[in-house]
């Protein structure tokens, strides 16, 4: 409504006395009347205003608001459980702020909770007692030399054990990783060359893991547990290169077979192809001979051709009888000669086979009787000995030939 004079400002305030009296009356009237006051307001009016779109609305953009609310704390929970960065460098100012036998004396215990802890094989926090070790002498700078050379060795324990919790959880790049950072300290480290090997040969990098065993040995070569792991890793690479060649052969095999089936399959379809060409050429050739060069046959001449086949067939079968019958006798004429055969040559090489080993025998027994006779007596009686001996040979010579005529017989 647009007030523009006092007309309209006397108007507007009359509604509103009468809208104030009939408020009034609304709440001394009984039920049945406020029903029916109730039904004259929900009639449009003129100055009636509805204000429950205003209040939908407002609801709306209360319940996103609280939406996003409800986003924000999501993201703020999330953040806080990720341990952000506080940025509270307290406990660094307390190492730093400390003396440097303080620290190693420190690092000294962990390094100890660490060895039990890797001694109950409870590696984990074993990792964590080495790491706080390391930690504390991140933080301390001596000046003494004394003191320079513990933390030194120290450094060099701690990334050691650190070494060996790593592959014992069989995090091997890990252990490679610390054994190059005490190398870097320390070039001749024996413990460290044959830790990296064996973390090598356990990845299957058989070259680095000799390089580092033969470093080893040439710093001590005298060290048995380098010697031992040599010779797993020779045996390891034998049955690698084994397993290679069966893999490369059956690959190349494979590959072999099927270019081979498929040549043949190639030659086989090429072949019957061939094959049926030229017998679909010949058969045409003779049915077209048949067809130019047929004799024309009488009744008389095919009659005679049936009878004298009727009477060949009747000989034929005649003649297959006897012949069958033949065969028989002399099959078991020629099995029983047989048999007695086999069982005569069976006894002659029994025969000569025992004659042969008596001879063998015999032969080897003189032999070593001339040895002995030439060492222990003079060369006179050596040749007499050995003139027997050649009767005896001669005489079992002729043993050997009158056993085997009688047997060749």
């Amino acid at each position: 409504m647009n007030i523009k004079t006092s007309e309209d400002v006397y108007k507007f305030v009359k509604d509103c006395i009468k809208i104030k009296e009939e408020i009034d009356n609304t709440k001394k009237l009984p039920k049945k009347e406020k029903k029916n006051t109730c039904e004259s307001k929900n009639k449009p009016s003129k100055y009636n205003f509805d204000y429950s779109k205003f209040e939908s609305c407002l609801k709306e953009i209360e319940d996103d608001e609280e939406e996003k609310e409800n986003i924000q704390e999501k993201k703020q929970h999330i953040l806080n459980n990720r341990n952000p960065c506080t940025h509270d460098h307290s406990k660094e100012r307390q190492l730093y702020e400390k003396d440097s036998k303080e620290n190693i004396k420190a690092s000294n215990a962990f390094n100890e909770e660490g060895k039990k802890a890797f001694y109950e094989k409870n590696y984990k926090l074993a990792c964590i007692y080495f790491r706080k070790g390391l930690i504390q002498l991140d933080y301390s700078f001596p000046e003494l030399k004394q003191e320079k050379d513990e933390q030194s060795k120290l450094e060099i324990n701690l990334h050691l054990n650190m070494a060996i919790t790593k592959f014992h959880m069989s995090n091997y790049y890990e252990c490679i990783s610390e054994c190059s950072t005490v190398l870097n300290l320390d070039k001749n480290n024996v413990k460290a060359h044959y830790r990296k090997g064996q973390a090598y040969m356990c990845l299957d990098m058989y070259n680095e893991a000799k390089i580092e065993f033969l470093k080893v040995l040439e710093i001590n070569p005298a060290d048995k547990y380098v010697k031992n792991s040599l010779l797993t890793l020779k045996r390891k690479i034998l049955i690698y290169n084994k397993k290679e060649k069966l893999v490369c052969s059956k690959v190349f095999s494979s590959n072999e077979n099927k270019e081979n089936n498929l040549m043949n399959q190639q030659m086989v379809s090429n072949n019957d192809s061939e094959k049926n060409q030229i017998n679909h050429q010949n058969s045409e050739d003779k049915h077209s001979d048949e067809c130019n060069n047929k004799p024309m046959m009488t009744m008389q001449d095919d009659f005679k051709n049936e009878f004298n086949n009727s009477v060949e067939l009747l000989n034929c079968t005649e003649n297959n009888h006897n012949f069958n019958t033949y065969k028989m006798k002399e099959y078991i004429n020629t099995s029983t000669t047989n048999e007695s055969k086999a069982f005569g040559s069976y006894t002659q090489i029994l025969l000569l086979n025992n004659v042969f080993l008596y001879l063998l025998v015999c032969f080897f027994v003189f032999l070593l009787l001339f040895l002995f006779m030439f060492l222990f007596t003079s060369y006179k009686i050596f040749f007499t000995f050995f003139l027997t001996a050649l009767s005896i040979l001669f005489l079992v010579y002729y043993l050997f030939v009158y056993t085997y005529i009688p047997a060749k017989k």
